[in-house]
Parts: structure tokens; C-alpha cells; sequence
């Protein structure tokens, strides 16, 4: 029998703790805006499974489409573009 566990709870919750510690910005209405800002990108990559590094490198330089065509953006529309354009390593 398998015994149960909250380990995956545990890691989820430990970046949000993280995040929280060294944002201390979070103090001023604009701070925990900004704050909510990044948990949302964070949890959106987390579940795109993007490395949130590699989208925001992406989104930086890709200014244009911002302007353009944001939707294009999304954390799962740049998985999916990085997945057309990486190799696929056998």
C-alpha cells in the first residue's frame, strides 16, 4: 500500500513562500500588485511547463508583438512556437 502524502502541496506552496520572502516590495498597494503580477506569469509557466526564465527572455525580445498580436505571448503560445522551433533530441 502506498502511503500518502502532501510532498507535491509542500514544493507548490514552498515557491509561492519563497516568492513572498523576497519580494519586499509587497508592503504597498502598488507592491502586491506588482507581486500578484509574477505569481500569476509564475503559476501560468508552471502549468504551460515552461521555464518562466525562458518565457521571459522570449517576451523580451519580442517587443513588437506586443503591440501587435499579445495574444502570441501567453505562456502557452510560446511553448508551443519553442517546441516548433527547438530539435528534437532521440
Amino acid at each position: 500500500m502506498t502511503a500518502w502524502s502532501n510532498n507535491g502541496s509542500e514544493r507548490a506552496l514552498r515557491i509561492e513562500k519563497c516568492m513572498l520572502n523576497g519580494s519586499k516590495f509587497r508592503k504597498t498597494r502598488n507592491g502586491r500588485a506588482v507581486l500578484d503580477v509574477l505569481r500569476t506569469i509564475n503559476a501560468t509557466c508552471t502549468a504551460a511547463k515552461i521555464d518562466i526564465g525562458v518565457y521571459l527572455k522570449y517576451v523580451f525580445k519580442n517587443p513588437e508583438l506586443l503591440q501587435s498580436a499579445p495574444e502570441k505571448l501567453t505562456p502557452f503560445a510560446v511553448a508551443l512556437e519553442l517546441q516548433k522551433t527547438e530539435p528534437v533530441v532521440f
